[in-house]
């Protein structure tokens, strides 16, 4: 009988890789020149944010942990600390329970080589999908500056393309129902697709996934209950010019405009104009307008509500715990404290117009359609 001798590197290795547990991962790094640096390492592990920090010696570092069944997304920085999680000194990466090598570029580390890591590779798949779809889609665009007469067809070929894309990524999502990385294109893309489609795709969600989720079902739920007809969400807050609590419900009889914006946001301020000229070419006709501001400091947005015209409003936060620090900034910022959340706000400027039922409108998806809205409603 033969006796195969196994040298004692490979046994530590081999016992490392039996003690790891079976949702446990190491992530192994190579760095050249940079011994008694530190390197990053931020993660979701389902339950909690983890932040974690290692020191480079002889060329190398390992971070390890443990990762939900579906895998995660995570963040390995290395270098002068930048605004959080971007910057070329932060590699992003899908992972789950695996082994994964990255060599660490210290020039670039957003290019960092990664192998290992199925989902890290998933997801290259799908940040590529309908890459030849859209390079015909950008040059359709570029034609029409050169064939302005074919405008209307060639936004029609544009708009085509644009719908087999998403078509490809729902395709996707449902292929990778199971996974992190199905699930976090599904987070970008699911208020972009028919709401039906986004319920059949949910419906297809791993348990695991669907217990994890804390946003896409919320956002069902916000669509369902903002569809034109529908009674509009309360909103309440405590007005510092008025210096009065208003509500949204209060103001049934009147045509509003619901603004949400905040001074951070460079669009949203733009649009305070023409809020402004909608407010007074219609309000003695019945419009009112509420400011819902997503400002984090109460005193920054007193400041400005105060000093650009907005008394004519109803200016509230959208916070409904308005509790602050020393310094004016929210103490809860959590998505839960936010009354924006019961409109599915991703993003702002948006603007929404209830009827003097109190029910919510069609959604105007710009200036101009607001402008159409209004004009049909007062005739002018």
């Amino acid at each position: 009988m033969k006796h195969l001798l196994v040298p004692a590197a490979a046994l530590l290795a081999l016992a490392a890789c039996n003690s790891r547990p079976a949702n446990g991962f190491v992530i192994n790094g190579t760095i050249d020149g940079a011994d008694g640096e530190p390197v990053y390492f931020s993660y979701d592990n389902g339950t909690e944010f983890i932040s974690d920090t290692v020191t480079i010696a002889d060329g190398k570092f390992t971070f390890t942990g443990e990762v939900p069944p579906f895998g995660t997304h995570g963040y390995i920085k290395y270098g002068e600390e930048k605004e959080p999680h971007t910057g070329d000194n932060t590699k992003g990466l899908y992972f789950g329970a695996d082994e994964i090598n990255i060599d660490i570029n210290k020039g670039n580390v957003m290019e960092s080589a990664v192998t290992g890591s199925s989902l890290q590779a998933k997801s290259d798949e799908g940040r590529h999908l309908g890459d030849s779809l859209n390079d015909m889609r950008f040059a359709l665009y570029d034609s029409i500056k050169v064939y302005p007469e074919k405008k209307e067809e060639y936004e029609a070929r544009a708009t085509e393309l644009f719908n087999q894309w998403k078509e490809m990524q729902c395709d996707f999502i449902a292929a990778n129902s199971d996974n992190y990385v199905g699930y976090d294109m599904f987070k970008i893309i699911s208020d972009n697709i028919p709401l039906e489609v986004t319920k059949k795709l949910y419906d297809g969600l791993s348990p695991e996934l669907k217990a994890y989720d804390k946003v896409i079902a919320q956002s069902i739920d916000a669509r369902e209950k903002i569809a034109p007809g529908m009674p509009a969400p309360e909103l309440k807050g405590y007005d510092p010019l008025r210096e009065q609590e208003v509500k949204l419900s209060d103001l049934k009889g009147k045509y509003v405009l619901i603004d949400f914006w905040a001074t951070w946001c460079k669009g949203c301020v733009m649009g305070l104009p023409h809020v402004k000229e909608l407010y007074d070419k219609y309000h003695d006709k019945g419009l009112e307008v509420v400011a819902l501001s997503k400002d984090y400091n109460i005193n920054t947005w007193k400041e400005y509500i105060s000093t650009h015209d907005m008394a004519p409003y109803y200016n509230i936060l959208t916070y409904s715990d308005t509790t602050v620090d020393d310094k004016g900034n929210i103490v809860n910022d959590e998505m839960e404290n936010r009354q924006c959340r019961f409109y599915n706000i991703k993003f702002i400027p948006r603007t929404f117009i209830v009827d003097p039922e109190g029910n919510l409108m069609t959604q105007p998806k710009d200036e101009e359609e607001t402008d159409a809205m209004l004009k049909e409603i007062f005739g002018f």
